[in-house]
């Protein structure tokens, strides 16, 4: 019997070597963020969330469901269960630091 592909995310979402990969990649624009001084609109928010990644407020398992929400990288995800989201790239297309970057701002004023 095959396990369902939100199951099967969910699983990966807790594996400790995908999450901490999206824990360091939010951590990375996190430090982004802090560093671009109010260049881009909305920075308060985006600003007090990346405070939160960076002092650790934000649950890794947290960010990967989020980068799971993608329904590219969780098909890629899925597909090798088995290497716990080792498929997902951190960079370019379709990757993690892609969907972190381009779900930030929504993020941001979510309030979390």
């Amino acid at each position: 019997m095959s396990v369902p592909a939100s199951q099967a995310a969910a699983t990966i979402a807790q594996s400790s070597i995908f999450n901490l990969r999206c824990q360091l990649i939010a951590l990375r624009y996190a430090v982004n963020v802090v560093l671009s001084e109010g260049a881009v609109a909305d920075h308060a928010n985006r600003l007090s969330f990346a405070l939160k990644v960076i002092n650790g407020a934000i649950s890794p398992t947290l960010l990967a469901l989020v980068v799971l929400t993608d329904t590219t990288i969780q098909a890629t995800a899925v597909a090798d269960v088995a290497n716990m989201g080792a498929a997902v790239p951190d960079t370019g297309a379709d990757s993690i630091d892609a969907r972190l970057q381009g779900i930030w701002t929504a993020l941001s004023d979510s309030g979390l």
